[in-house]
């Protein structure tokens, strides 16, 4: 499956049973894009494995790898999926992730090019956050 956005083939990753909740569907999977952070719930397949965000140094592989996908995915539609970044957030952090630090990276990256305006929505997430 391609993305609707930029065309580049969709990784498929299986969506930890703890962070199933975020998804609005009875999905167990999700399609992302690793260029330009598109996200879509979708049946579970066979999930390749293929290592996502290579350009980025250090982002979090396996549960936490998906986990900021995840946030990545529901930045773009940050007033309906507030409360889901949230816990996206709260998860990412206490799994001893560098948020701030790894987003800062991925808006710097100029291989990754977001179908929206991560910087904006990113600030915007911040200061509902404080």
């Amino acid at each position: 499956m391609n993305c609707p956005h930029c065309d580049k083939q969709l990784i498929q990753r299986r969506v930890p049973t703890e962070l199933q909740s975020v998804l609005r569907s009875e999905a167990k999977s999700v399609f992302l894009c690793d260029r330009c952070l598109y996200t879509q719930p979708g049946e579970l397949s066979e999930t390749t494995a293929q290592a996502m965000f290579t350009e980025i140094p250090s982002f979090p592989e396996g549960e936490r790898g998906i986990a900021v996908a995840l946030l990545l995915g529901r930045l773009n539609q940050l007033a309906l999926n507030r409360q889901s970044a949230e816990a996206l957030c709260e998860y990412i952090i206490a799994n001893g992730v560098d948020i701030y630090l790894l987003i800062d990276r991925i808006i710097e990256n100029k291989s990754i090019e977001p179908h929206y305006d991560l910087q904006r929505r990113w600030e915007q997430f911040q200061s509902w956050a404080e």
